[in-house]
């Protein structure tokens, strides 16, 4: 099977680690810590059977990032709702990456804005913003 083949199949690909994890912020720019280990985000094929569509997610443990920049509790089965599905879900694997990329972006951005704000030698702990531009 060529690689064009097998990347057809895939129906999950490896994003990264979060970029907070318990309030720390881990610099994509650095070696990933151990804490991440095991954690990453996860752009994911979702199949509707009630639509018989397939779209994507990006999901990270129990939450899924909607096309706003927040993170909503993953809503699986008969509990998933239409207006969800409108707001975390992309039509193909490229949207919900291109989508991903720019949050991630606004995310570091704003992390390394607060991280520089604080005094030198304080334990800063980041709690992602309700409403992050990008």
């Amino acid at each position: 099977m060529t690689p064009k083949e097998l990347l057809a199949r895939a129906v999950e690909f490896d994003a990264g680690p979060p970029l907070i994890i318990n309030g720390h912020f881990i610099d994509p720019d650095l070696p990933e810590p151990d804490e991440t280990k095991g954690r990453h985000i996860r752009i994911v094929q979702r199949y509707n059977a009630l639509t018989g569509s397939v779209k994507w997610a990006i999901h990270d443990t129990f939450f899924d990032l909607n096309k706003t920049g927040n993170w909503e509790y993953a809503q699986r089965g008969s509990r998933t709702t239409e207006p969800f599905l409108q707001r975390c879900r992309y039509d193909s694997v490229e949207e919900a990456f291109e989508h991903y990329e720019k949050w991630k972006a606004a995310m570091v951005a704003w992390a390394r804005k607060k991280l520089a704000k604080a005094k030198p030698g304080l334990r800063v702990i980041l709690k992602q913003p309700r409403r992050l531009k990008f």
